[in-house]
């Protein structure tokens, strides 16, 4: 879990969880990452909060050698998530998934 603070309240909050799957050609770790919850209280929207965390989990997953993020994410968040390089896995779906 990731936060962020400002005036000494916190403002914003973010997690995410690791998690082993069978080794495969795609991904010979195994190892995934899953995206639980990203908020941010809405008197601190546009000032890059979100995205500093979203930055900062995706580097966490990259360190310990993720071969994928994936959430189910909503309306209001998926601009700040294509961003970053997040596709939806499928059509009519909240799911989406950042692969490398």
């Amino acid at each position: 879990m990731w936060v962020a603070e400002a005036q000494g309240t916190l403002v914003a909050t973010s997690v995410l969880i690791f998690f082993q799957k069978p080794p495969s050609e795609r991904n010979l770790t195994g190892l995934e990452a899953y995206i639980l919850n990203m908020y941010t209280l809405p008197a601190w929207p546009g000032q890059g909060i979100a995205t500093r965390l979203l930055q900062t989990l995706i580097a966490s997953a990259k360190q310990r050698q993720t071969h994928r993020i994936w959430m189910y994410a909503m309306q209001d968040g998926r601009p700040l998530y294509e961003r970053a390089g997040f596709v939806q896995k499928r059509r009519y779906t909240l799911e989406m998934e950042l692969i490398w």
